[in-house]
């Protein structure tokens, strides 16, 4: 059998409500139209996402039909720490933080690249290479729709 590649039409979050399986309920849609396959992969893989002042954590995620899941843990307010910019959206922003679990976690580098298979390859990577700082492990990542950047938390060397 030969895999066609689905045609996602929307990017569904949902919030967990209760401890029961069934305890979510639906919170957030991107729609493909606004939103390339690339980068909605690029979203599904980040641990953590920034919308509306509000901070989630990914639970997990799934396929159904044209449809991609995303089931989050309400987090409350998100953290907010020194140096953070503001971006248009025009580019695609990365920004490397280093993670201190108490405190501010500074930015040590911001990279704009060109598409979002180029943030797939920093995303999908446990140890990622930063450039003028080398080689560190990724404690978490972030989509930051509110700031329009992604963040990639690394760990002290």
């Amino acid at each position: 059998m030969h895999y066609k590649q689905r045609k996602i039409q929307e990017l569904v979050y949902f919030i967990k409500t209760g401890s029961g399986e069934d305890d979510f309920e639906e919170f957030y849609r991107f729609p493909a139209s606004t939103t390339m396959r690339e980068e909605m992969l690029a979203k599904q893989l980040c641990t953590y996402l920034v919308l509306e002042g509000k901070q989630f954590r990914l639970l997990y995620n799934e396929m159904n039909g044209e449809e991609e899941y995303l089931v989050l843990e309400d987090e409350g307010m998100a953290k907010r720490y020194m140096e953070e910019a503001q971006y248009d959206g025009k580019e695609i922003v990365i920004e490397f933080r280093q993670f201190k679990p108490y405190g501010d976690c500074p930015v040590k580098q911001r990279l704009k690249v060109m598409t979002h298979l180029d943030v797939l390859e920093f995303l999908t990577k446990d140890i990622v290479d930063i450039p003028d700082i080398g080689q560190r492990e990724v404690d978490s990542t972030e989509v930051d729709s509110d700031r329009k950047c992604y963040v990639i938390y690394f760990k002290e060397a």
